[in-house]
């Protein structure tokens, strides 16, 4: 997918990462999930005047999503993203103005890689 700037408005960034899991319960009980950067720029609608999305920070960029066609094991996942920073969302991958609205997603301590037997 293809972005153009737009006047001063900044392309919004697609993404996805592992991070906590914003929606955990009895059907959902995983402690990390899937989850992906939603495509938007607090400058949207910077071309029509200063400020218009003053509460763009309101709630989390960050949301949980499914990976279609996932499987367990398969050559892609042999080596476990476990212990790999580079897959989790850290408070670096996220813009400073939605830190405070994405924190309980944002994982500080990466887990280590997990050892099958």
């Amino acid at each position: 997918m293809c972005f153009k700037r737009v006047g001063g408005v900044t392309p919004p960034e697609l993404a996805v990462k592992v991070g906590f899991n914003p929606c955990q319960s009895a059907e959902r009980p995983e402690e990390y999930v899937v989850l992906r950067h939603v495509p938007v720029a607090r400058d949207t609608f910077g071309d029509y005047g200063q400020d218009m999305l003053p509460n763009s920070d309101a709630l989390p960029t960050w949301t949980y999503t499914t990976p279609h066609k996932a499987a367990k094991k398969t050559p892609q996942n042999e080596s476990c993203s476990h212990g790999n920073a580079e897959f989790f969302l850290t408070a670096d991958d996220v813009r400073p103005d939605e830190l405070e609205a994405n924190k309980d997603f944002i994982v500080i301590d990466i887990p280590e890689k997990v050892e099958e037997p």
